[in-house]
């Protein structure tokens, strides 16, 4: 790790400011960031969508549940990216071992509700400590530090208001003329699946975010 490459000022930062400082490098890579986690996320939702008709509930709860299959990747590319070194995307796909480890099995079991998952997540993936030497560095870490637990609020609100949001617009933008007869049967027949498509663009679109800010 050559500091002399950073991209950033080092400089000691609150949780707060750390959060601003990952909004602001999300933004700035907002479209690989989006990229990586479509082709990470994408393949695990259609999948997903070959759950038995009627199973819209548990595709929307498995697609939530499964967020830390896709963060890691997201992580790693912003990883790298702070010192200059920008990895194609096949790349990090190719490393998804050396990337998640052991950060999957904690992190889709007994850490999957945990607030303060993105926090938490740097420090199993990056510094490479042994388990004592993690619990130690997240209890430090974590001192008074109430920003990952609103973080994670805020970005659940926020998907929420999105998946909303979306669905009302395409239902607005739809023609008088689609209303009625095949179209409007069609519609009605594909309801779900609008649903589900809604709650992922609106993960894609946090999911950058919520990674950087950690």
């Amino acid at each position: 790790m050559d500091l002399d490459r950073i991209t950033i000022a080092l400089r000691p930062r609150s949780s707060w400011e750390a959060m601003d400082l990952g909004f602001a490098l999300a933004r700035r890579s907002f479209g690989v960031l989006w990229r990586l986690w479509l082709v990470t996320a994408l393949p695990v939702l259609a999948l997903l969508l070959l759950l038995p008709r009627g199973s819209t509930p548990w595709v929307l709860l498995l697609m939530w549940w499964l967020k830390p299959l896709y963060e890691p990747f997201l992580l790693y590319w912003l990883s790298r990216s702070l010192f200059g070194e920008v990895l194609p995307l096949s790349t990090v796909v190719r490393r998804w071992r050396q990337i998640a480890g052991t950060w999957l099995l904690h992190s889709l079991t007994w850490r999957r509700f945990q607030p303060e998952r993105s926090f938490q997540m740097p420090v199993f993936l990056l510094e490479e400590l042994d388990s004592a030497g993690r619990r130690a560095r997240i209890r430090i870490l974590g001192r008074g530090q109430g920003g990952p637990m609103w973080l994670t609020v805020l970005c659940f609100v926020v998907e929420l208001v999105l998946a909303i949001s979306g669905l009302l617009l395409f239902f607005i933008l739809i023609p008088d003329g689609l209303r009625y007869g095949a179209a409007a049967d069609f519609l009605h027949r594909t309801e779900n699946l609008q649903g589900i498509v809604a709650a992922a663009l609106a993960m894609s679109l946090v999911g950058p975010l919520y990674v950087a800010a950690g």
